[in-house]
C-alpha cells in the first residue's frame, strides 16, 4: 500500500487514519505536539504487554528539540550521526532530533558486550560520522 502524507496514512488495515496536512515527519510532530501535547504518540514495551513506556507528542517534541539544540551546537546540519542506541523511546527521540537538526541519522544497535565495538568502528568509519549519541 502507498502512504500519501496529504491525504491518510495508509496501513494493512481496511481503516484510513486522517493526518493533517504535512510535508515532513517534523511538521507533522509540530503539529501533533501543538494541538494534542498529552495525545500518546509511541508505547514501547519493555517485557512483554505488561510493562511499557509511553511518550506524548509534547513529550516526544520536547526530548527531540533539546536533541536537536544539541546538534545544533556541534554544527551538525547536513552531517552523519550515529545513534548507538538499544530499542526504546530514547531512540526515537533521538532520531526525531536529528530530524529536527537537519542531521543524517544512522542507527546502530549498541555493543552486546563491552569492548565490542568493532562492528560500531566499521559503521562509522563507512558513514563518516561527525559525531556520535547514546546512552
Amino acid at each position: 500500500m502507498e502512504t500519501h502524507v496529504h491525504d491518510y496514512t495508509m496501513v494493512r488495515s481496511p481503516v484510513q487514519v486522517p493526518v493533517a496536512e504535512a510535508e515532513t515527519l517534523i511538521d507533522l510532530l509540530r503539529r501533533r505536539a501543538n494541538e494534542q501535547p498529552e495525545r500518546k504518540a509511541y508505547t514501547f514495551l519493555t517485557a512483554g504487554e505488561s510493562d511499557k513506556e509511553t511518550l506524548t507528542f509534547g513529550q516526544l517534541d520536547r526530548r527531540a528539540r533539546a536533541i536537536a539544540a544539541l546538534l545544533d551546537s556541534v554544527k551538525a546540519r547536513g552531517e552523519r550521526v550515529l545513534l548507538l542506541y538499544p530499542p526504546g523511546l530514547d531512540y526515537v527521540s533521538a532520531f526525531m532530533g536529528c530530524l529536527y537538526a537537519g542531521a543524517i541519522a544512522v542507527p546502530v544497535p549498541p555493543p552486546r558486550l563491552k569492548g565490542k565495538t568493532h562492528r560500531v568502528q566499521m559503521v562509522a568509519a563507512d558513514s563518516e560520522i561527525a559525531e556520535m549519541g547514546g546512552d
